[in-house]
């Protein structure tokens, strides 16, 4: 299971126990920013697969997802506190509660999940470990994002195959798994336009914050 996030609707059910959790929460990476070498692997699997998600490549490569995002060119990476992890999500709200995006997330960094839905927004800070956030008025997604286990955000825009680029906003815990992935557009999938404008905005407020990959 995912091991950062707990999410809930008509179409899908996913419960992740804190417990669970705690137990199950993998080796810490000691660097989260890609090395040359595994930065041109990156770079020569995604002449294959251009605008393919981060999940694909890396699973392709075998490199923990957080390399691959921060291999990506003019990534925009984060160390994050659980306060500014809640900032950040703030700000994809503001791209539209009825926006369309992508969300991807990833059971044991393996088994991908893609879905289009509406942008899950946040909830009343109830200041217990927990970022919620509800899609639709709540009648969609509903996630809830264990905010001590989210250690970077990483923004990446790369290059598609087809009429414009995959870009993403994805948390990741620290041991460089994906928690979950926001994508504005992916290459090969029909695009809502405000959640292109939104993902600019907060890459714009990222690149603002220290950067934790030069």
């Amino acid at each position: 299971m995912n091991m950062y996030l707990k999410t809930t609707s008509a179409a899908l059910v996913l419960l992740t126990s804190a417990a669970h959790a705690e137990l199950n929460h993998g080796t810490p990476v000691e660097n989260i920013c890609a090395t040359d070498k595994v930065a041109a692997k990156v770079s020569k699997t995604y002449q294959d697969v251009a605008g393919a998600p981060l999940p694909v490549v890396s699973r392709m490569t075998g490199q923990l997802e957080v390399h691959v995002a921060t291999s990506i060119k003019d990534a925009v990476t984060v160390a994050v506190t659980p306060e500014l992890t809640k900032r950040i999500w703030t700000t994809i709200d503001a791209w539209g509660a009825d926006t369309y995006t992508n969300l991807v997330f990833t059971m044991g960094g393996k088994h991908v999940l893609d879905f289009r839905h509406k942008i899950p927004t946040r909830e009343v800070d109830l200041d217990d470990g927990w970022l919620d956030i509800y899609a639709d008025g709540g009648a969609g997604v509903h996630g809830h994002l264990w905010l001590d286990r989210v250690s970077t955000v990483v923004a990446t825009e790369v290059p598609g195959k087809g009429d414009h680029n995959t870009r993403a906003i994805s948390f990741y815990g620290p041991d460089g798994k994906l928690a979950i992935g926001v994508y504005s557009s992916i290459s090969t999938k029909e695009v809502d336009q405000a959640a292109v404008d939104g993902f600019y905005k907060t890459r714009e407020f990222l690149a603002s914050l220290p950067q934790a990959c030069k």
